[in-house]
């Protein structure tokens, strides 16, 4: 797949815009290879009224993977002054693994090299 680094960067944008979007005020990404993926961490706090909006964000992740809409929307991920992009983002995650506990949101998105 072409540009996949340039989409990893737009994925870690996109989720950041996000974090921030929301309030969250202590965010920490990691970014690693395993066999075949690359791997983006992320663990953030998130204050109880936003939990609606973690909701979202799981519910978005949640949706399938879409190979077709990624190659010609991915460069959008992270552009947007008005929303996020959180569905363009799931349609670039081949699988994503959440965890939250109390108010601490602990994700993993894989996407294939």
């Amino acid at each position: 797949m072409r540009h996949v680094r340039r989409r990893i960067s737009k994925m870690v944008d996109e989720l950041i815009n996000y974090m921030l979007s929301i309030e969250a005020s202590d965010i920490n990404i990691n970014i690693s290879e395993i066999d075949n993926f690359y791997v983006i961490s992320l663990k953030s706090n998130f204050s109880e009224e936003k939990s609606n909006k973690i909701e979202k964000l799981v519910k978005a992740l949640n949706s399938p993977k879409t190979e077709e809409i990624e190659e010609y929307y991915w460069e959008l991920a992270g552009e947007s002054e008005t929303g996020t992009e959180l569905y363009l983002l799931a349609m670039m995650v081949d699988k994503s693994e959440i965890h939250i506990v109390g108010n601490t949101l602990d994700l993993k998105l894989y996407k294939s090299k």
